[in-house]
């Protein structure tokens, strides 16, 4: 990967560890910025001020976290401070029978509306603190069950794979291969908000996917298939 690549990519162990620590960013607010700023982005989409876990320092064998109010993140954003919090999130590729399975986000989402990513993908909230740890594997599984319909018995494996770092949304993705059961049919529910449609695609059909599809693909879901599913 070149420097004008969007992300970066980097293997991450199979024993890969996140921890928790306290928040080192202190920002000074007007009294009544933070709330402004939620509310105004509250006109636009449906919002609730939630906890976002943030990365701190990352390496291959460990990540370390701090968590954040989303008031807290969207007023930083507002003031500039683009590049001090980088939300960690949890995204998935799900393998059954020789296909690979791609959502098209729906257009009510407040991120990516309408772009095409590999299913599983979410950020990764107080759900999945675990004393000074982050439960990613939970966070993950979550995702899984929430966005697809399916549930963890379909499971035979997950396995971490790749962390992906988006330069555009500043935002760390921990990425894990999901391997479904082969003697089970899979059906994904087709009634959630996140996405409007599922798409299973060939495992030997995904370079063509991808240049049909390049100015849909979201970003992380990219390099990812630049990473993993063409190599």
């Amino acid at each position: 990967m070149s420097l004008d690549d969007p992300f970066t990519v980097e293997q991450i162990a199979p024993k890969f560890k996140v921890v928790l620590e306290e928040n080192p960013h202190k920002i000074n607010f007007p009294e009544g910025f933070e709330d402004m700023i939620f509310d105004k982005a509250r006109e636009k989409k449906p919002l609730f001020n939630g906890t976002l876990v943030c990365v701190k320092d990352f390496s291959p064998h460990k990540i370390t976290t701090y968590t954040v109010s989303f008031k807290e993140f969207l007023a930083s954003h507002h003031l500039g401070y683009s590049r001090v919090h980088h939300p960690l999130a949890v995204s998935g590729w799900v393998l059954h029978r020789g296909h690979i399975l791609f959502g098209v986000r729906s257009e009510q989402v407040l991120f990516s509306p309408c772009k095409l990513e590999l299913v599983p993908s979410g950020g990764v909230d107080e759900s999945a603190i675990e004393g000074n740890s982050i439960n990613f594997e939970y966070a993950l599984m979550n995702e899984f069950e929430q966005e697809t319909g399916l549930i963890l018995d379909d499971i035979e494996s997950v396995q971490p794979e790749l962390m992906v770092f988006s330069k555009e949304k500043q935002i760390y993705d921990i990425c894990q291969s999901i391997k479904l059961k082969d003697d089970q049919d899979i059906y994904c529910d087709k009634s959630n908000h996140e996405y409007s449609e599922f798409l299973w695609v060939p495992v030997d059909q995904i370079n063509s996917f991808v240049q049909r599809n390049m100015n849909k693909l979201q970003v992380t879901t990219l390099a990812i298939i630049q990473a993993k599913l063409l190599s």
